[in-house]
This record gives structure tokens, C-alpha cells and sequence, in this order.
């Protein structure tokens, strides 16, 4: 939606409560027992009263412009973290699925015979690895997805950055030889990778909920940009 028509139906939203107030205190001056209040208070001022019936009114639309403003601001936020998710989505769905593959090699690291990983193939590739840039604004601006999407993924990519250090340096000596890892060091590997890279596959699944609205693949008609039947 267009900024032009969003400015449109927000005074047109704000019309409609004013003159729902205005019609409210028509009704409450319409119905309310005029002849019993002129007896009981004679003196009273009746400037008084008017103004009283202006404040339902005012408070009506006061609440009702409110509502609308907190639901334009929830609305404008979930645009934008559709955008940013389908802006990223791609880049971090590729990140995980790299970093899977080396994940199952984890996980059967001695299968097939002759398949070792040794600790060159290691730090090779925690040396080459590399997280991808996400900014401030861009975390701000998926911070309303479910699960704490910007959370997890800020999280994630600042561990798995860590992880990688630390496997260069607890097993860069051994770069360049034929040393293969021992059952231990590759549970311990797998444990040091587990918390990132679990943060980032919910961060993905997420990120690929929010942008799918907004990413589909075109259609035919979008595509030629011919008229829907």
C-alpha cells in the first residue's frame, strides 16, 4: 500500500470517529432526562454539560485514532520484517545448508574407510568459513518474527564466528600433517557447533516463514505483466 493511501484512510478513519463521537453525545443529549435534571438543578450551568457531552466525543475519537495508529505501526512492522526476511532469507537458507554438509561429515567421521577427517580438512574449513554481514537495522527490523528470530540470529552468527576461531586455534598447529581427529575432539567439534548452528536453522525457518507471502515466484501474468483471468 502506497504511502498517499495510507494517509487517505487514516483521515478517513479519523473522520468517521469524529463524527461517531459528535453522533454518540446526540444520542446521550437525546435520551437523557432533561425535565428531571432542569428540577433538581435549576443554577446549574449548562455550558457545563455541553462540555461534558464534547468530552464523550473527544474521548471516543482519542481512543479510536490510538487503536488505529498502534494497529498501522503493527501492520507497517510486519511489512517490513517480510521484506528484510525475504531480503536475507536466501543468503542464510544457503549458509545452513553448507554447514549441514559439513555436520553430517561430523557426525560419521570414520564412514567410508579412508574417509578420515583429519585436522588439515578441519581448519581448512573453519579458515574459510565466513559468516555473512547483518545489519542493526535489518535485526531491528525482523525483531517482531516469532521465536525471537533476531535474537537467534544475531546470536548464532556472532558463536559460530567464535566457534571458528577457536577451532583454528586449539588445532592450527596441526595443520598440514595427516593427523586425523579422535573420537573425543570430533564429540567435542560437534559440541561447540551445536548451539550456533541450531540458533541459525531456527533463525532460517523463521526468516523463510516471513518472507514466503512476499517472495513467491511469479506468476504468468506477473511475469508478462498480463491481466488475471
Amino acid at each position: 500500500m502506497q504511502q498517499a493511501d495510507r494517509e487517505f484512510l487514516k483521515t478517513g478513519k479519523a473522520l468517521l470517529l469524529v463524527a461517531f463521537g459528535l453522533a454518540l453525545g446526540l444520542v446521550v443529549a437525546y435520551i437523557w432526562p432533561w425535565p428531571t435534571v432542569v428540577i433538581q438543578a435549576k443554577n446549574k450551568d449548562w455550558v457545563d454539560i455541553a462540555t461534558a457531552l464534547g468530552t464523550v466525543g473527544a474521548v471516543v475519537v482519542s481512543l479510536g485514532l490510538a487503536t488505529a495508529e498502534l494497529r498501522r505501526r503493527g501492520q507497517e512492522g510486519a511489512d517490513r520484517a517480510s521484506l528484510v526476511a525475504a531480503q536475507i532469507s536466501p543468503t542464510l537458507n544457503d549458509f545452513v545448508v553448507r554447514q549441514t554438509d559439513f555436520c553430517v561429515a561430523m557426525q560419521f567421521p570414520t564412514i567410508p574407510q579412508g574417509d578420515l577427517i583429519t585436522v588439515s580438512r578441519l581448519v581448512d574449513w573453519a579458515t574459510t568459513q565466513r559468516t555473512f554481514a547483518v545489519t542493526s537495522d535489518q535485526l531491528i527490523a525482523l525483531s517482531p518474527l516469532p521465536n525471537r528470530c533476531a535474537f537467534r540470529l544475531a546470536r548464532g552468527l556472532s558463536l559460530f564466528d567464535l566457534t571458528l576461531r577457536e577451532i583454528a586455534d586449539e588445532w592450527g598447529a596441526y595443520q598440514g600433517t595427516l593427523y586425523c581427529l579422535g573420537e573425543d575432539e570430533v564429540k567435542k567439534i560437534r559440541g561447540m557447533m551445536a548451539v550456533p548452528f541450531s540458533l541459525l536453522v531456527i533463525a532460517a525457518r523463521e526468516c523463510e516463514r516471513a518472507a514466503s507471502p512476499v517472495s513467491a515466484v511469479p506468476t504468468p501474468e506477473e511475469l508478462y505483466a498480463r491481466p488475471a483471468h
